[in-house]
């Protein structure tokens, strides 16, 4: 069975009845082991490799910005379904786990992104200005959520008002082209990827073009949606196949491990990837930029490395003291005890540098060391992947010390220039069972292996970690109002 060809519904079926294996947890990557701390002393090294890598190879910003942002606006979604009369004082008194975050979020809605917006909505007697703890609230949850309002939960994220400052609303796109614009500007344009649900592609189109008239310099966009060949079957569950009012199989998108194929379709050197909602305002994000400068010239350093080992390799294949330099360096740089016969199978993959910060609590993948068929490799792992029957692994996520904020720099082409077929190194043995909802009802879904997990399961990776104030994600709409994204 391999993600390079679309599953039969009887292979999906069968993973579905064996269920997943679980990875085989070693250790979770600590600093200094399994993940680097950039030296202070080496980043003026490494900010000159950056400035190389523009110059010598093309650069690619990737981002994954599929579909609405339903789960963003989720928690206004559930407390207009679960309370007729929601107000301050009703909320407060009430058994919602998520109170204190409501409770904030409506004293402080002056502070929102799309606060003026959301006043043109309301009926012209609500008095916004002066709301107190008895106001019913949902006129304001209404003129949020529905598509006749702002209709924010239906909107892709990508183009959701994260920002408001210098007198204008600032979306996800924008901030990423800014971004971007700090780290991958070659004579003066840059080059960046949207994979966006195919529904809103002509909305993201029109507001990149929009941006562009306003710039100074040119925007290479391009966008790519999930192949629906990658979509999966659902089944209740007791693992029978789930089909719609029109009698054909209920199938759900792949998830975002789908997305190799599009990574792999890009037509680039090197590809930085960072998700939609992990964006800083423009005034703010001086520092962080930098350290994406530094963090590609250390990427730049390792590539560079790489490419001298194989083609030493290919002029002298049994050269001794080549083999015991590349041994060394797979240990000091990836961590990892590999065979000095198999040089060759390491060096000449694809290469990846992850920024990993320190773990406060947000849910999602960190850095494990995991063993399989004897050979030890540094994997990003999701929760699901880890079989917690066993105690010893639940002591190995307790001591797990860092997150994957997915922000990572990619090599996709080997030392002769030529582009790797990324599918060749996905284990194919690491898809997901995932519980959703379908009509209310639970269902079972298969994902493909995630894209920086069983997707990149192969690839050369090192875990650098980064400063957590440069990761800065909007997962619910409570986080647009984080201190870090208000400019008054």
């Amino acid at each position: 069975m391999s993600i390079t060809k679309e599953l039969t519904i009887e292979e999906q079926l069968e993973i579905f009845k064996k269920g997943i294996k679980p990875v085989n947890v070693v250790s979770p990557c600590l600093l200094g082991n399994g993940i680097t701390k950039l030296s202070d002393f080496k980043k003026d090294e490494y900010y000159d490799e950056f400035k190389k890598l523009l110059i010598e190879k093309s650069c690619t910003k990737f981002v994954p910005a599929s579909g609405a942002a339903t789960r963003m606006f989720s928690d206004l979604i559930a407390l207009r379904n679960e309370m007729k009369f929601p107000t301050i004082d009703a909320i407060e008194t009430s058994n919602l786990e998520n109170k204190e975050q409501l409770i904030h979020f409506f004293k402080n809605l002056n502070l929102i992104p799309f606060y003026k917006k959301l006043k043109k909505n309301l009926n012209e007697k609500f008095k916004l200005t002066f709301l107190d703890n008895s106001t019913d609230l949902t006129e304001i949850i209404n003129a949020i959520l529905d598509d006749e309002k702002l209709g924010l939960a239906s909107k892709p994220k990508a183009l959701i008002p994260f920002h408001n400052y210098f007198g204008m609303l600032r979306s996800p796109i924008y901030e990423h082209i800014q971004e971007a614009k700090e780290y991958i500007l070659t004579n003066g344009v840059i080059s960046i990827h949207f994979t966006v649900s195919q529904e809103h592609q002509k909305q993201i189109q029109k507001r990149i073009n929009r941006i562009s008239k306003y710039e100074v310099f040119n925007i290479n966009s391009s966008i790519s949606h999930q192949s629906s060949k990658t979509d999966t079957i659902a089944v209740d569950l007791d693992n029978n196949a789930l089909k719609d009012e029109y009698g054909k199989f209920l199938t759900r998108p792949g998830g975002h491990g789908a997305l190799i194929f599009n990574l792999n379709n890009l037509d680039t050197d090197v590809v930085f990837i960072k998700n939609i909602d992990n964006v800083i305002t423009v005034p703010n994000n001086r520092e962080s930029n930098q350290f994406k400068q530094v963090l590609a010239g250390y990427f730049y350093s390792i590539q560079k490395q790489l490419f001298e080992f194989a083609e030493r390799y290919e002029k002298n294949p049994s050269d001794k003291i080549l083999h015991k330099e590349v041994v060394k360096f797979y240990k000091e740089t990836f961590f990892l005890k590999i065979e000095s016969e198999k040089i060759i199978d390491y060096i000449n993959r694809p290469i990846r540098v992850c920024a990993m910060v320190k773990n406060e609590g947000q849910p999602g993948g960190g850095p494990y060391f995991v063993e399989k068929d004897g050979v030890i490799s540094t994997q990003i792992l999701e929760a699901s992947q880890i079989d917690k029957s066993k105690p010893e692994n639940i002591e190995k996520i307790k001591k797990s010390t860092h997150f994957n904020p997915v922000d990572m720099i990619c090599g996709i082409t080997d030392y002769k220039g030529k582009k790797f077929n990324l599918l060749d190194f996905v284990d194919e043995n690491t898809y997901f069972v995932s519980q959703k909802t379908h009509n209310g009802k639970p269902i079972k879904a298969l994902e493909l292996p995630g894209l920086w997990n069983g997707a990149m399961s192969k690839w050369n990776t090192a875990f650098v970690e980064m400063p957590s104030e440069y990761f800065n994600p909007v997962k619910t709409v409570f986080d647009l109002l984080d201190k870090r994204r208000i400019i008054k």
